[in-house]
């Protein structure tokens, strides 16, 4: 909770302690009728309300009491319209206490619903309000831009503020499938670079989906290249670009392959589509 983590829980048993069906393994304890029965039920009972207590504290989700598995990790994976409401507390006293937090919707319209955590630490003081407050703008401006890559990858939208080329080919895969093997370059040229002394940093994310003809997304994978040259490696940076390669397993069809590139100092993207065809 001080990291201000987000945990999401799921419990895999499903309905078993609703309908008493656990583990015929389990040994009896002789001499004491139901007593294993009674014991592995507290033992369920307590394994899930951690995992509860876990989710509910952090703001995160709780999924249970419910056999579809698949329906459970989906939930978990959030959803695709969601809201992130923040507050800054006036007179925080920096003294590391820990003050209670309820949030609620004064009308609570269908299909709509709240996660937030039970509370949140104050700082220890002055110093610690400080990192706080940087720290805290670091995960802004990194949630900002994981959200632009969301927008531009679910967008048919093309934009190009980053010179990116994208190259693929076809071979033989394993059940049937095709191996699609994709390789993006990108002319480092246009890029900028933080300076921390002799170094140069910045950070290129490359992410590729792969939409079918219903425009489903069917798999998507994620790089990110990190950047730390000094001055005399720039040149060769310029020269060779930064290239990335992915692998992707499909079956035959007709795919719309989408591809963002964005960079941690300037936040440029270019973001474009094409579509292939797999015999």
């Amino acid at each position: 909770m001080r990291a201000q983590v987000v945990i999401s829980s799921l419990d895999p048993r499903g309905l078993a302690l609703l309908t008493g069906d656990l583990d015929a393994s389990r040994q009896w304890i002789s001499g004491q009728p139901g007593t294993a029965q009674r014991l592995d039920t507290q033992r369920e009972l307590v394994a899930a309300s951690v995992l509860s207590e876990v989710a509910q504290a952090t703001g995160g989700e709780f999924f249970h009491n419910n056999n579809d598995l698949k329906a459970g990790f989906g939930a978990l994976v959030g959803s695709p319209v969601y809201y992130v409401l923040a507050f800054a507390p006036s007179d925080l006293k920096p003294d590391g206490r820990f003050h209670t937090l309820k949030v609620k919707l004064v009308e609570k319209p269908k299909n709509m619903s709240v996660q937030a955590r039970s509370g949140y630490f104050a700082p220890r003081n002055k110093a610690e309000a400080e990192a706080e407050a940087r720290q805290q703008a670091v995960f802004d401006t990194e949630t900002k831009a994981q959200e632009q890559i969301r927008e531009a990858m679910f967008s048919k939208a093309d934009s190009r503020q980053l010179p990116v080329g994208l190259g693929g080919k076809l071979s033989e895969g394993p059940g049937g499938t095709r191996q699609l093997s994709i390789v993006s370059h990108l002319d480092a040229k246009p890029l900028h670079f933080q300076k921390e002394g002799e170094r140069n940093l910045n950070t290129v994310t490359f992410v590729v989906a792969v939409f079918d003809q219903k425009d489903d997304l069917i798999s998507g994978q994620r790089k990110q290249v990190g950047l730390n040259l000094l001055d005399a490696q720039l040149q060769e940076l310029f020269k060779d670009g930064v290239n990335v390669s992915l692998n992707f397993q499909l079956k035959p069809g007709i795919y719309r392959i989408r591809e963002v590139v964005t960079d941690s100092q300037e936040h440029h993207l270019s973001a474009r589509s094409t579509t292939i065809q797999v015999p």
